[in-house]
């Protein structure tokens, strides 16, 4: 398990590391991220245009997520379970070359739940089926991603969040110049 920041956790091989790290900071210094960053459909659709543009096989895939600080949990996406007005009864992440689960849309939880827990974090796959996934994070806490029930509107909610998802896109690949080809890193 690699530790990017307070907000990032990696718990990927090394050759998935550093241009995720390169990824995370990038993307960071984008205009949109501060709101990007609470919105899971915007930043699996980001995700999914990053890794298309390098060639891998990247989906945006609905599911919910659960939290688990110990003995209580905390669901994102789940029906009936949204803790503002305005919140979507759904959550998505962005599976690469099915081996890669990467959701960066966790804000709420950190928001509503647990104040250190990460907004994003990249865990492998354990098998070839994509759901059930979970990762275990420091301190006795545990994120699961289910996808046994599934919100039948997100594929709207994901085509309204298309536009956002391309513009932090845009400023992702302006912000990465700089970084010497991060865009070209995981050939």
């Amino acid at each position: 398990m690699f530790k990017v920041n307070a907000d990032f956790i990696l718990a990927v091989d090394e050759t998935e590391r550093a241009a995720l790290v390169s990824l995370c900071n990038a993307v960071q210094k984008t205009q949109l991220w501060p709101q990007a960053k609470s919105s899971c459909f915007c930043m699996a659709g980001f995700l999914r245009l990053v890794f298309a543009e390098l060639g891998r096989q990247a989906t945006v895939e609905p599911c919910y997520a659960v939290a688990v600080d110990h003995d209580k949990g905390f669901a994102l996406g789940y029906k009936q379970l949204t803790c503002a007005a305005g919140q979507v009864e759904g959550h998505v992440v962005c599976v690469v070359d099915h081996k890669l689960l990467l959701d960066f849309g966790a804000t709420n939880i950190r928001k509503y739940f647990i104040p250190d827990f990460p907004i994003a974090i990249a865990t492998q796959l354990r098998n070839d089926a994509l759901f059930p996934a979970e990762i275990d994070l420091p301190g006795g806490r545990k994120m699961l991603w289910r996808n046994d029930w599934v919100n039948p509107d997100l594929g709207r909610v994901m085509a309204e969040n298309e536009p956002a998802s391309q513009l932090l896109f845009s400023q992702y690949r302006e912000a990465a110049k700089p970084q010497n080809g991060l865009m070209h890193q995981w050939h």
